[in-house]
């Protein structure tokens, strides 16, 4: 029986990019669907925000067709135009922030483990 995440590199197969792209840009581990388990919602959602082309029964039940119509677009595209129009890279935007949350989750772990002494 086909699994959510078969469907999942189905799609990836039909879209040109590789695995490792794919995973990047919605921020899982390449790895993220070799592994046993469940898809969770939450990457569900990020991939149907990243390829709003992609049929949403079609990902989770594997009912009706692969793509909502035949000219894939990815959000990609739109933040290109939007570049181009306002002159706002949003992506680089993206993932700016996530650098950024990045280094405050390593700075408040070593804050963290300096206070561990401290500790009654």
């Amino acid at each position: 029986m086909e699994t959510v995440k078969d469907r999942i590199i189905q799609f990836i197969g039909t879209q040109g990019i590789s695995n490792r792209k794919f995973c990047i840009e919605i921020s899982v581990s390449h790895t993220y669907f070799s592994v046993k388990g469940a898809v969770s919602s939450d990457i569900l959602v990020k991939i149907l925000t990243m390829y709003p082309n992609i049929n949403a029964d079609w990902l989770v039940t594997g009912r009706g067709k692969m793509l909502l119509n035949n000219e894939p677009e990815k959000v990609e595209n739109v933040l290109n135009e939007e570049r181009e129009i306002y002159g706002i890279d949003y992506k680089q935007k993206y993932f700016s922030c996530i650098e950024r949350s990045n280094e405050l989750l390593e700075e408040n772990y070593r804050l963290t483990q300096k206070l561990q002494p401290i500790k009654p």
